[in-house]
């Protein structure tokens, strides 16, 4: 894609996440989906990855859902142990650091989706002017 290689290099399910030390849920019978992405700059010159954005999840429902993040869900001010035992770890994809040739930042990016529903695809446009829509199988 241009000056990027993108990879998935992971999809987890779970109810609660936990990002640095607060925990969260997803509410109203949902499930949060973290992708794990890895962004490599293959071009010749230093540059930020702030052209990669609009993230997508299309599930097996064929239903869209946007890129979440903690503020939308639950923050869970005392976990309980099965809290703290079934939350997964969540490091938020950075897009705004430079990124050297041959470098690669890596993080995830969250959806939250109904339970009984599950990820499909992945939709995120790249560039600003004259922007592509890349999509990537799942499963």
């Amino acid at each position: 894609m241009g000056d990027w290689r993108i990879t998935v290099e992971r999809i987890r399910e779970a109810p609660y996440i936990r990002s640095d030390s607060s925990y969260y849920s997803a509410k109203n019978n949902s499930k949060v989906v973290v992708v794990t992405i890895k962004i490599e700059n293959a071009g010749k010159e230093a540059s930020k990855p702030t052209d990669i954005w609009d993230f997508a999840l299309i599930t097996n429902a064929n239903k869209s859902y946007e890129r979440a993040y903690t503020s939308q869900l639950e923050w869970l001010i005392s976990p309980s142990e099965e809290v703290v035992s079934k939350a997964i770890i969540v490091n938020e994809l950075e897009t705004s650091t430079t990124l050297a040739s041959g470098t690669y930042t890596e993080g995830d990016i969250i959806f939250v989706i109904p339970h009984y529903e599950a990820p499909e695809k992945l939709y995120f446009k790249v560039g600003i002017i004259g922007a592509y829509e890349v999509e990537i199988k799942l499963r």
